[in-house]
């Protein structure tokens, strides 16, 4: 390869894939490329953003069109096939435009075990995946990207905002943005990794399960309830079994 566009989410594996495409192949032949739509939060996007920045990688964000799909607004379980089919159309305009033959992504060992139709559509328009093909799991990726200095070596594994919402429950702007504002605002609680599970009128909080008797704490507990019935929700729940990444997934594994 002499030249790519990176996919690029601004989480430790595309960061990883981005920086060492800007290191072997140089900054001028490395093109990090981020979506931008309603299924993206506004905080992940302007981290993505600044980022690039400190690490010196040529940077753009691209406005994608999914929610115009009416098949992925039904959040069948393709949702995410059809997610990065719009977005590697895009990228792929980008680089044809750009003379650069080559688009990259940042999947790595541990995705292939788990259910991510998105990585049918990479395989299916010839999009490289650098870290599964270097048999790289989540944990060396970790292990390498601290060794190099990056900054977010050890950021929390992040994915859309979509991915809140069970399978078959209709996505909407309105449900994004209630799921970004409960999880922001639980963050500024002390939280660190969590997850909204919007199922409906209910809201099932994810969070490691050392941060569990955290939130049950009296006044902690009011402020939550407080907050999320102000958006709307009428049920909130604690998942007992913690923070799972991909948690909406196991009803595929509790019937195969």
């Amino acid at each position: 390869m002499k030249s790519v566009v990176v996919a690029f989410s601004g989480g430790i594996d595309s960061t990883l894939v981005a920086k060492t495409a800007v290191s072997i192949l140089g900054y001028e032949n490395t093109l990090a490329v981020t979506a931008d739509s309603s299924s993206m939060s506004r905080d992940e996007l302007a981290e993505a953003k600044a980022l690039a920045q400190s690490l010196k990688i040529n940077h753009k964000i691209v406005l994608t069109d999914e929610f115009s799909n009416d098949n992925y607004l039904a959040n069948t379980p393709n949702r995410c096939f059809l997610c990065k089919e719009e977005l590697y159309s895009h990228l792929k305009t980008i680089a044809t435009n750009s003379d650069i033959k080559h688009i990259v992504n940042g999947h790595n060992l541990d995705d292939t075990n788990d259910f991510r139709p998105g990585i049918k559509s990479a395989e299916n328009r010839g999009i490289r995946s650098p870290l599964i093909e270097a048999a790289l799991s989540k944990e060396e990726i970790r292990k390498i990207s601290k060794e190099i200095h990056l900054p977010n070596w050890n950021k929390p594994a992040q994915a859309c905002l979509s991915s809140r919402i069970p399978y078959g429950e209709k996505i909407s702007t309105q449900q994004l943005e209630k799921i970004e504002s409960a999880e922001k605002f639980l963050k500024t609680l002390g939280l660190g990794t969590l997850r909204i599970r919007s199922h409906g009128n209910l809201a099932r909080i994810e969070v490691s399960e050392n941060q569990i008797n955290h939130i049950i704490e009296k006044n902690t507990k009011k402020k939550i309830l407080n907050f999320l019935h102000s958006l709307g929700y009428v049920y909130v729940t604690i998942d007992l079994d913690g923070f799972r990444s991909g948690s909406l997934n196991e009803v595929f594994k509790n019937f195969s």
